[in-house]
């Protein structure tokens, strides 16, 4: 069973509508419409705060659609900037 590690491919802002449609293709773990639109709302928000920076929100975006519930220890790994020259 594969799932996203926070290894995630880092997206461009432009490809957060696929963004969100692939995270939950990958895992095959439908959403239903209502937590789609609450995790969407909750990305765009993630996106326009700027301390934290995209590929976090990104992260932490990929973690909560995976359909489970999060470890304490991924979303505070999705949470935690990668040092710069980082390799993830």
């Amino acid at each position: 069973m594969s799932s996203c590690s926070l290894n995630c491919p880092q997206w461009q802002l432009d490809d957060v509508p696929k963004l969100r449609n692939s995270v939950n293709e990958q895992h095959n773990n439908p959403l239903s419409p209502t937590v789609t639109k609450v995790l969407d709302e909750y990305l765009d928000t993630l996106l326009a705060d700027e301390s934290l920076g995209d590929a976090v929100a990104k992260q932490l975006d990929a973690l909560l659609r995976t359909g489970k519930v999060p470890k304490i220890e991924d979303i505070d790994t999705a949470l935690s900037p990668l040092p710069k020259g980082g390799d993830g």
